[in-house]
C-alpha cells in the first residue's frame, strides 16, 4: 500500500503537549513509566507511527507495550484524544478495549503484532526499533506488575538475582528433603528406631521424596500471556479492541 502522505502530516503534526501546562503530557508519561525524557519523547513519536499503521494497514496492528503505555494514558487526556485527535485529525475512532482472553485471542494478537514491523518498515523504510518494538516472545512474555510508590520503596531488579533465585526456588524443597532425610537417618542411626523407621529407610524415603518434589516443580509453567492489543481502523467500521 502507498505511504499516505496526507494523513501521516496530519498525524506528525498532531501535539500532545500542551505548551501552556507546567506539567505536559510527555513530563507525566516520563514520571509515570520511570523513562528519560529521550526516550520519552521516542515512545511518542512511536505512537504516532502506530497511529498511522492503524489507520493504513490492511490488517490489524497491534502495539508494543512501550507504545501502549503512551495509548493508556493518552485515552486519559480525554478531550486532546476523542475530540482533537479522532474527530479532528483522523476523521474516524480509534478504540481501545480489552482482549476476551483464551489461547484463540493469544494467537490473534500474536499474529497481528508479527505482521506490525513489516507493514511499520514498508510505511517508513527502516526497521522498527528493537528499544520500542520487541520480538514477539519478549512482547507476550508473562507480566506481573504492580504500580510501586517509589519515595517510600526501592525497587530493586530481579536480572543480577536470576540465576540464584532459580536455584533456590527448583531445588530449595528438594534440598530440604534430602537435609532432612540425612538427619533422620543420623538420628536413627544412633537409636533402633526414628519415628517408626530406621536409618536406611529414611534415606530411602528422602530420596523417593526429593524425586517428587524435583519432578513437580519441573513442570512447564502455564502460559499466561494471554494479553495483547491490536486496532485496524477504516473510515466506515472505527477499530477493533486492545487488549490489556
Amino acid at each position: 500500500m502507498p505511504f499516505d502522505t496526507f494523513v501521516w502530516e496530519k498525524i506528525s503534526g498532531f501535539r500532545l503537549d500542551d505548551l501552556a501546562s507546567a506539567f505536559p503530557f510527555s513530563a507525566r508519561l516520563a514520571r509515570e513509566q520511570g523513562w528519560s525524557k529521550a526516550f520519552t519523547l521516542k515512545a511518542i513519536e512511536e505512537y504516532r507511527r502506530f497511529i498511522y499503521l492503524a489507520c493504513t494497514a490492511e490488517h490489524m496492528v497491534t502495539p508494543s507495550e512501550e507504545v501502549d503505555a503512551v495509548w493508556h494514558l493518552h485515552l486519559t487526556y480525554s478531550q486532546s484524544y476523542w475530540k482533537d485527535l479522532c474527530r479532528d485529525t483522523l476523521e474516524r475512532p480509534l478504540h481501545h478495549g480489552p482482549t476476551r482472553g483464551g489461547a484463540e485471542e493469544r494467537e490473534r494478537y500474536r499474529e497481528a503484532y508479527g505482521q506490525t514491523p513489516a507493514s511499520y518498515e514498508a510505511a517508513f523504510g527502516v526497521t522498527p526499533p528493537a528499544a520500542f518494538w520487541p520480538k514477539p516472545a519478549a512482547r507476550f512474555a508473562p507480566r506481573s506488575l504492580r504500580q510501586v510508590d517509589c519515595s517510600t520503596h526501592w525497587v530493586i531488579p530481579k536480572k543480577p538475582f536470576k540465576s540464584a533465585l532459580a536455584i533456590v526456588r527448583r531445588y530449595g524443597l528438594p534440598a530440604c528433603f534430602l537435609a532432612a532425610s540425612t538427619g533422620m537417618a543420623i538420628a536413627a542411626g544412633k537409636e533402633a528406631e526414628f519415628w517408626g523407621m530406621n536409618g536406611t529407610q529414611w534415606l530411602i524415603f528422602g530420596a523417593i521424596a526429593t524425586v517428587i518434589a524435583i519432578a513437580a516443580l519441573s513442570k512447564k509453567k502455564k502460559d499466561n500471556s494471554g494479553s495483547g492489543c491490536g486496532t485496524g481502523c477504516s473510515s466506515d467500521s472505527g477499530c477493533s479492541g486492545c487488549g490489556d
